[in-house]
């Protein structure tokens, strides 16, 4: 659930909030959550960030991320974020626990194998499950994506050995056309050299804006 961080509910939310003033997702989804960071670092060093951009705290109840990998058209392995919550400006890092990069042990807020294991032509895919079935089907919400969910990228190593960080924060509903690019930019490319910079240190800090530097 998303909760409104005003005493009283804002009147243009008045269709999505309940009494309390909780936004209920299976009406609304979340005024602003995004994919934020993205680490494809080789073996076991994957990671992704979740950044809360909207101007309340957010009860991650019935939101879930996936990974959708080669040809899938919908979720191949799925992780709830239901104990989770985010306040605004916030991050969260999704890890795969097998990592040996330094520091990224200690950024990790969720460590999930399944999740974190992609490769240069696996889609993110970040949803709200309006039917309460915990698998993702029409009924449900697409708040934001990396890359288009249905379709691998026509390059299968588009985002192999790269590093990205979210640089313009309108979320991206999953149906194409899409270009990383426009969204991200690009840290690092590991395939061109040794690693110049921590791909750790974008984890845990909100985004920064302008992909046209």
């Amino acid at each position: 659930m998303l909760q409104s961080s005003h005493e009283e509910c804002d009147t243009d939310l008045s269709a999505c909030c309940n009494d309390d003033c909780e936004w209920d997702m299976s009406q609304c989804a979340p005024e602003c959550l995004i994919i934020s960071e993205y680490l494809e670092g080789g073996g076991n060093d994957r990671a992704f960030e979740l950044y809360n951009c909207g101007a309340s705290y957010l009860r991650l109840t019935d939101l879930n991320v996936c990974v959708v990998r080669d040809s899938s058209t919908s979720c191949s392995s799925n992780a709830p974020l239901a104990q989770e919550v985010l306040r605004e400006g916030e991050t969260l890092t999704v890890c795969d626990p097998r990592s040996v990069l330094p520091g990224l042990a200690g950024a990790c807020d969720i460590p999930n194998a399944d999740v974190a294991s992609f490769d240069g032509n696996d889609r993110l895919m970040l949803w709200v499950d309006v039917d309460g079935d915990g698998v993702f089907t029409d009924e449900d919400v697409i708040v934001d994506a990396l890359g288009v969910v249905d379709l691998p990228p026509a390059d299968d190593d588009a985002w192999r050995l790269k590093l990205f960080s979210r640089c313009d924060p309108t979320p991206f509903g999953g149906e194409g056309p899409y270009d990383i690019l426009d969204y991200f930019r690009l840290i690092e490319d590991f395939e061109v050299g040794p690693r110049v910079v921590d791909p750790v240190a974008g984890f845990g800090r909100a985004p920064r804006p302008g992909c046209v530097d």
